[in-house]
């Protein structure tokens, strides 16, 4: 067992007088450990890891040198950074869709896939008002005759994915982004509101 006071005066110590170097082949491992961590995703478009991850892993890397009171970052230290921040990635942004891992959860906390499918709905919206203008500028949409003409044309393939119906969580978001985006003023009952766009 360790004394609270010893350990207490081992972390102080490590802080104020250890500070571990990364050698040259170090700085390489730490390298080739993040293209590594950047190629998990099957595509391009997919971001597995951003340089924030890699200033990450040396920061663990360093702290675990200190932990051993080691002048020098070891392999060892380098391993066991890529593990805890794999790890990290697997638990926090993992795209259930998908099943890969994922920066856009992170940043913007939703998946890729996810922001452009918002795009695709507030867009069909914005194009509502366009070829439809005498029939919506006076009175508004009803949401529920909204969200029902949405699928209607869903089913035709004109959010991109055939068949694919748009849920009412999606449908409240896109309305919500519109709103903010001063594109449309939302009247009435919060359940079944009015949708008017902002001329």
């Amino acid at each position: 067992m360790i004394d609270r006071d010893f350990f207490a005066s081992y972390i102080s110590y490590a802080r104020k007088h250890v500070k571990p170097k990364l050698s040259d082949t170090i700085t390489m491992d730490l390298v080739q450990e993040y293209v590594r961590m950047r190629s998990l995703g099957n595509s391009k478009k997919t971001i597995t890891a951003t340089p924030r991850q890699l200033e990450s892993m040396i920061r663990i890397a360093e702290a675990l040198a200190k932990m051993r009171l080691s002048e020098f970052v070891e392999k060892r230290d380098v391993d066991e950074a890529v593990r805890l921040i794999k790890h990290a990635l697997q638990q926090s942004a993992t795209d259930p869709t998908t099943g890969e891992i994922n920066m856009d959860i992170i940043t913007t906390g939703q998946t890729k896939t996810s922001t452009e499918r918002l795009s695709a709905i507030t867009d069909f919206i914005k194009n509502i008002q366009k070829d439809y203008y005498d029939k919506v500028s006076l009175h508004g949409l009803k949401y529920g005759n909204l969200l029902d003409f949405i699928n209607a044309k869903a089913k035709d393939g004109a959010l991109g994915d055939k068949d694919s119906q748009v849920t009412e969580s999606e449908f409240r978001d896109a309305l919500r982004a519109l709103e903010e985006d001063n594109v449309i003023s939302i009247f009435g009952n919060s359940r079944a509101p009015t949708i008017r766009f902002v001329q």
